[in-house]
């Protein structure tokens, strides 16, 4: 079971910088990087493109809470140890 976890430690180490390398803003400027994103200062956005954003925001925002709380969840249900008590607080907060 060691060896399983340290492999997938080396694995993640190893691919999740070289997936962040991909990112190419094709520029070194932060005003033409930023102009490339597609935020253009001085434009006014209509109020339906506004929304959008802030939609889009508060999801994004809702998905990273998300995310941490299934693996805070899975990280107390894989170390319960046979306590019921543990495991049926990890399947709450998943559950909730």
């Amino acid at each position: 079971m060691r060896i399983f976890q340290w492999m997938a430690i080396v694995g993640m180490t190893l691919f999740f910088p070289i997936s962040a390398l991909a990112i190419n803003l094709g520029a070194t400027d932060l005003g033409t990087a930023g102009t490339n994103a597609g935020v253009n200062q001085g434009v006014q956005a209509s109020l339906g493109s506004l929304v959008g954003s802030m939609v889009n925001i508060i999801l994004n925002i809702l998905g990273a809470i998300l995310f941490i709380l299934f693996v805070y969840a899975g990280f107390l249900w894989m170390t319960a140890q046979g306590d019921e008590k543990q495991v049926k607080k990890a399947k709450d907060i998943m559950g909730n």
